[in-house]
């Protein structure tokens, strides 16, 4: 059993106390758990372009990027083996589809330009109505294009997360609202809502309407700055 001194019982109030606050302050942030969520796998690209397209996209809860796809434990971005750069997304079916998800995928690249492994068009599916419904829009999209689609369609298979500077990439870049988000209580940008949604409009994509309408338990501090970001042409790349 540990003893403490009345000094020690301060500071552990005192380090109580400031947990306490800390977790006030991440109650704040909406992290909605929505039971019946489901999961989408896909490569097209680069993962950090692709995150923050479905991070900005209504009924995508939570993004990650990482390697998958392939057989080899363990890749890393230095060392991707056999596997392809994919971004999975946790999504509200009751307010968007697997087919809306997908109807994204084949409007926003080119799924007739064949690529290397790293890079490849490719739809890795979780369940039998999720592979139907990839053969089925690959069919439908093949009719807007002269050129063969290219696109693969795959079982998913273990999803190993990129490093941690990949993850968030567009948001991560904004140092100052980074430290803002911190002593907010976000610490895993991973798993979060608010990060995954801010990644997408500091990544370009939604809008400032859109963003002023949702309500993410943003401290007024981290609204105007993005606020500030997008009242701006907002101009990324892949590199």
């Amino acid at each position: 059993m540990h003893m403490y001194t009345q000094c020690g019982i301060c500071s552990m109030g005192l380090k109580l106390s400031s947990r306490s606050r800390v977790a006030a302050k991440m109650s704040s942030l909406r992290e909605p758990k929505v039971t019946g969520a489901e999961i989408a796998t896909i490569g097209m690209g680069c993962f950090w372009g692709v995150e923050a397209l479905y991070g900005a996209t209504p009924g995508v809860l939570r993004t990650r990027v990482g390697f998958t796809g392939g057989d080899v434990q363990n890749p890393n971005y230095h060392d991707l083996a056999d596997h392809t750069e994919g971004t999975e997304l946790e999504y509200d079916p009751a307010v968007i589809t697997y087919e809306g998800i997908l109807d994204f995928f084949w409007k926003k690249h080119d799924p007739t330009e064949k690529h290397k492994c790293q890079y490849k068009s490719i739809i890795w599916y979780h369940s039998d109505d999720q592979k139907a419904i990839a053969e089925r829009t690959l069919k439908e999209a093949q009719k807007r294009f002269s050129k063969p689609i290219v696109t693969e369609i795959a079982p998913a298979k273990v999803f190993y997360n990129a490093e941690r500077y990949h993850q968030k990439y567009r948001l991560q870049g904004h140092k100052e609202l980074m430290t803002i988000l911190k002593n907010a209580g976000m610490d895993d940008i991973i798993t979060s809502h608010v990060a995954a949604r801010l990644n997408g409009y500091l990544g370009g994509h939604g809008s400032l309407a859109q963003f002023q309408s949702e309500d993410l338990g943003l401290p007024d501090e981290a609204k105007a700055y993005v606020v500030k970001v997008l009242q701006k042409s907002v101009t990324v790349s892949c590199h």
